[in-house]
């Protein structure tokens, strides 16, 4: 049994929304998820691709008596603002509200903030002057943020390269990987060129301004800030990230250090390869037939336990 609160803050003019759900039989132990990018809601769920990520983790965590605080990110699900306004650190600057919260919340002793994905790599920044007991760098990346766009554009011209059968003839003949480069330098042209929080290209709207920060964050800047206790994780089916992220985070932090050879980015038991070309589909095949992946869970419960 748990108890779920619907949490409203006011940040400047907007208000943001979380849930807050307290076990029944709990020793004081919070846990802030921190999400990863996209324009996602509490559960980790958008418009296009609804995978309750967060719900599930935050199930998991809460059925081993740990209270968990997660929420809407600015402009995503309940909560008001611009998305497409937004930047990283507005969306740094949130997460540091909502850690305030569970801060001053009577019921919390101690807090662990699990930051997934973008999470991850913006977490040490959440972290400058606010003490927690623990962190988890869960399927993050330690590249600057121009390294992994880089690191995921390459990876994707390389299955391109390798493509078989009608589709590796189709990308080969229209000369894709080409046009990919041609579009990715027109493409930064228009983002630099002006100074717009949001830019249209090719009729779409773009939140620029998150683009730019993200591109310049470097998380080695804040790993100073990341508690004595922290774990790092990472899936062996994570195509999202560099390999050997996790490593890197904890060579920086003295982390505890998890390697799941058998888990992808949304933290899953994951058997086959996944392909970036592919990855919406990948990912919604993966929601209704793999299974979160029980041991990390496990391990993590351990180790926030522990904290």
């Amino acid at each position: 049994m748990k108890n779920e609160q619907e949490i409203i803050l006011q940040v400047q003019e907007d208000k943001l929304y979380a849930t807050l759900a307290i076990p029944e039989h709990h020793n004081g132990t919070a846990v802030l998820l921190v999400p990863g990018s996209g324009q996602v809601d509490r559960h980790g769920n958008s418009t296009k691709l609804h995978m309750n990520v967060y719900k599930d983790l935050a199930d998991l965590l809460n059925n081993a008596g740990l209270i968990t605080l997660c929420f809407d990110k600015r402009g995503a699900g309940k909560s008001e603002g611009n998305y497409l306004k937004s930047g990283v650190w507005d969306f740094i600057n949130d997460a540091r509200h909502w850690l305030e919260y569970l801060q001053n919340h009577s019921l919390v002793e101690r807090i662990v903030v699990i930051g997934h994905s973008e999470g991850a790599i913006t977490g040490p920044a959440i972290l400058k002057e606010k003490d927690v007991n623990g962190f988890v760098f869960l399927c993050g990346s330690f590249d600057e943020g121009k390294e992994l766009l880089d690191y995921q554009n390459i990876k994707i011209k390389e299955e391109i390269s390798k493509a078989t059968g009608m589709k590796g003839f189709i990308f080969k003949l229209l000369n894709i990987n080409k046009k990919i480069e041609k579009q990715t330098k027109k493409f930064h042209e228009v983002l630099y060129s002006n100074t717009e929080d949001v830019i249209k290209y090719k009729g779409t709207k773009l939140n620029a301004k998150w683009l730019r920060e993200f591109q310049n964050y470097k998380i080695k800047d804040y790993t100073q800030y990341v508690p004595s206790h922290s774990l790092a994780v990472e899936g062996g089916k994570d195509v999202q990230v560099r390999p050997g992220s996790a490593r890197d985070f904890a060579a920086n932090t003295g982390a505890e250090t998890k390697i799941y050879s058998d888990m992808n980015h949304l933290l899953r038991r994951r058997l086959n390869e996944h392909s970036l070309l592919n990855l919406k589909k990948e990912y919604k095949y993966s929601k209704k037939n793999d299974d979160m992946h029980l041991e990390m869970i496990n391990n993590l419960i351990r180790f926030i336990k522990n904290c």
